[in-house]
């Protein structure tokens, strides 16, 4: 992949986690990955590693039905460096 500017980058991931949400928790590895209404990415439906049956088209009447009612949005994240 080419070195993107930061904006060219949100807006990749801003593509990338706009077509499909979860209807359902989501697990990979055990793990949970998607709460149900919120996002998923794109590639990972595209790679298999998302199947369908467990997530819906943004826009849809099932998206719709598990669309959460409250929405965070991080805006800056703060590092600490090690010495």
């Amino acid at each position: 992949m080419p070195d993107l500017t930061a904006a060219e980058y949100a807006e990749a991931q801003r593509k990338n986690y706009s077509e499909w949400v979860a209807i359902v928790p989501i697990f990979i590895n055990g793990a949970l990955a998607y709460n149900p209404g919120f996002p998923v990415s794109s590639a990972s439906v595209v790679d298999g590693t998302i199947d369908r049956t467990l997530i819906a088209k943004v826009g849809t009447k099932a998206a719709e039905a598990v669309a959460p009612t409250t929405t965070t949005t991080v805006t800056s994240v703060t590092a600490t460096e090690r010495a």
